[in-house]
């Protein structure tokens, strides 16, 4: 219950940092003074009495002699400047990019991102905060011009003298100028992010934590150094250690490249660990201190502990506590020597692994396909969906395997399961993307049907812990599928623009900026009738990033009768992003629509907009 609790909250976090397009457009003309109304024998007010409001009189001045240490501020005597400059005020439209869209809207983000120390916007009381907002806009909507814009955010000093809640909200604005210039992939900036995130340490591990990602996507080898010495130090200095228990978890996934300085350090941290204890003093991490070592290269370790985790029942407490953990590392299906321990362990992900590589000799896939077809009666791949023991994944991957192997039972019962309408759990999900990565036939085909039927059906969910996360992008389920569509080059993928989730409608946003597909625009406007009104808001907006290459499709849309309400109507907020010159005249039919007139307001206030 507390993981879909989580899963709801991290869904209503993504949409307020999305905000509806009720909440994002404003009418920023002057207002004109209201006329006098004439008075009518309708107005039959009461008359209220006309009193002289009374007459104050100045009291008589007292002074009181005071000893005065300083000269006080108000005499002429004190020629000491004031101590704070004053604010220096930029009054523009309140219409970012949320509202006229990406092109029209750059030169804003580059204002806020550039404004100096003190500055103020029109709309935003809080200036770091819509700074570090227009930061991430930067970073997820590759605005590649911002980057000489964002390492001066990183690179700024604090003012001198600032109070600790202002230097804490600078902080948080560097570490956002940090995620962005990973995402504009500036891998020139590593050495100034590696700055920010060692000054980090003496402030606690929060910020510190979350800029890790940043530095690896930056530069690997540089984010394995800092690894490799902040995990030393820690060795070193069990106080040290104390003070951020999870250091090793944090720091070990960055230590990915084989060196005999890595293994070293490996060796030496987890020289403590024994076959029937894997807790370190002061910190956790023991566990991935092994499968980091068996990562590296330590084929010494690595075979000790495949005896330990091999066909046998697990031998030892070290086994048992890191079998999770070690699996993946010990067994990643790089050769037919693991098929034994695969097979007996049910290590789907990993035989998957072996047959994508295409390297197998026939008598080796007979032998797993007898495997596979043995277990076909297994209740938690039978597809019993009455039994509590019954799991829908793993029941996908293992129609996946055998359909790789050249089952052609398996392949008709693959393809059902996956474009199964009434099927709204995750493993037609998972059956596609594997799909789609073994290139098995008809995948493409199978992932597009699920991104249409997703515009419409909720997916249920009971963990979110599979999810990864790249930058502020969480990628789910849907958003793997994405991401291999865009991969293979194809177009269809920016239908996860139209998705009811909204963890999958940002990263394929992301996706869209960076490779700007020419038939995105005609996708996105034929299918948009089936999706809901929030989607068909975000996804027209995101399609600004194309430009004009729009401008037919929404056309088509406007003037289609039978199109739904809130997709014409949004269909003419994305014109008037374009000024269009037919958006007035629209604005003009649609203001009396009823369903209409909300958004025939929000074009005619982007039409008008000064940016």
């Amino acid at each position: 219950m507390r993981r879909v609790t989580l899963a709801w909250l991290l869904a209503s976090s993504t949409a307020a940092a999305d905000p509806p397009r009720h909440l994002v457009c404003h009418d920023d003309r002057p207002v004109p003074a209201l006329a006098t109304r004439p008075a009518s024998p309708a107005d039959d007010w009461l008359p209220l009495s006309k009193k002289r409001p009374p007459r104050f009189e100045s009291a008589k001045l007292e002074v009181f002699d005071v000893p005065e240490v300083r000269p006080l501020p108000t005499r002429r005597a004190s020629p000491r400047p004031p101590a704070v400059e004053p604010a220096r005020v930029a009054v523009e439209s309140r219409n970012t990019w949320r509202c006229i869209g990406v092109p029209r809207g750059t030169p804003g983000i580059l204002r806020v991102i550039s404004a100096p120390e003190g500055a103020r916007f029109y709309g935003q009381p809080y200036l770091e905060s819509w700074r570090q907002e227009n930061l991430q806009a930067a970073g997820e909507l590759a605005l590649t011009s911002m980057v000489p814009a964002v390492r001066r955010v990183l690179e700024r000093a604090p003012p001198k003298g600032a109070e600790a809640w202002k230097l804490g909200e600078l902080s948080r604005t560097k570490h956002a100028a940090a995620r962005a210039l990973a995402d504009l992939g500036d891998g020139a900036s590593a050495p100034a992010v590696l700055a920010l995130i060692r000054g980090a340490e003496r402030d606690g591990f929060h910020l510190w934590r979350e800029s890790l990602d940043s530095l690896a996507r930056l530069d690997a080898g540089l984010a394995q150094s800092y690894a490799l010495e902040l995990i030393a130090r820690g060795v070193n200095d069990p106080k040290w250690l104390a003070k951020n228990p999870t250091l090793y978890t944090d720091l070990l996934p960055l230590v990915t490249n084989r060196s005999d300085e890595a293994r070293a350090v490996l060796r030496r941290g987890s020289g403590m660990l024994t076959k029937d204890d894997v807790n370190l003093p002061h910190g956790t991490g023991g566990c991935e201190f092994l499968a980091a070592r068996v990562r590296l290269g330590d084929l010494e370790l690595a075979q000790v502990l495949r005896a330990e985790l091999g066909t046998d029942s697990l031998s030892t407490q070290r086994a048992v506590a890191c079998y999770g953990t070690l699996m993946p590392s010990l067994y990643p299906g790089r050769d037919a020597s693991e098929l034994d321990v695969l097979m007996h362990r049910h290590r789907y992900h990993e035989l998957l692994e072996w047959i994508g590589k295409r390297n197998s000799t026939d008598a080796e896939k007979k032998r797993v396909r007898a495997w596979l077809e043995q277990r076909s009666k297994a209740p938690d791949v039978a597809g019993d969906r009455t039994r509590r023991d019954f799991i829908p994944d793993k029941r996908a991957m293992h129609l996946v395997a055998q359909s790789a192997l050249g089952d052609a039972q398996a392949e008709k019962a693959l393809a059902k399961l996956a474009g199964d309408p009434d099927d709204d759990g995750t493993a037609p999900w998972v059956a596609v993307w594997y799909m789609l990565k073994l290139e098995l036939p008809g995948a493409p085909e199978l992932a597009v049907q699920r991104l249409l039927r997703a515009r419409s059906q909720h997916t249920r969910r009971f963990s979110s812990e599979s999810w990864p996360r790249r930058g502020s992008v969480t990628i789910t389920e849907h958003g793997r599928v994405v991401e291999d569509l865009a991969r293979r080059g194809d177009a269809r993928y920016s239908l996860g623009l139209l998705d009811r989730d909204p963890f999958t409608r940002r990263l394929t946003t992301t996706v869209l900026a960076r490779k700007r597909t020419e038939g995105a625009c005609q996708i996105v406007a034929e299918a948009a009738q089936g999706a809901t009104a929030e989607a068909v808001d975000e996804a027209f907006w995101a399609l600004s990033l194309l430009g004009d290459r729009c401008r037919g499709a929404m056309q088509a849309l406007v003037a289609d009768s039978r199109q739904p309400k809130w997709v014409r109507g949004m269909a003419n907020e994305h014109l008037a992003m374009l000024r269009d010159p037919g958006v007035p005249k629209t604005v003009a039919a649609q203001r009396a629509v009823d369903g209409l007139s909300a958004s025939a307001w929000r074009a005619r206030v982007i039409y008008d907009s000064r940016e």
